[in-house]
């Protein structure tokens, strides 16, 4: 994976974020980036306990339905691997 030189730190001054703000700033990191990545290189400051545990929530959500995708996806492959005439391989 990649190694950053420096961190990014999200600072909230006086502002509300929602589900959707998270997703959308947040989340679509998950597109590029493993959590561990993400974890190590991204800090939040100066959040309320309730956005905190939003913003944990919607990751390990969002985690955990990628790693069932991919687990469907991979199951689905390897039946359909195996219904195809071995000698195409």
């Amino acid at each position: 994976m990649y190694q950053l030189d420096f961190k990014l730190l999200c600072y909230f001054f006086e502002i509300n974020i929602n589900t959707s703000f998270i997703k959308s700033v947040f989340i679509s990191l998950l597109d590029y980036y493993d959590f561990n990545f993400i974890d190590q290189y991204l800090s939040f400051t100066n959040l309320t306990k309730q956005i905190n545990i939003l913003i944990l929530s919607i990751f390990e959500f969002e985690i955990e339905s990628r790693v069932v995708i991919t687990n469907k996806n991979y199951i689905i492959n390897m039946v359909l691997l195996q219904s195809f005439p071995k000698n195409l391989f």
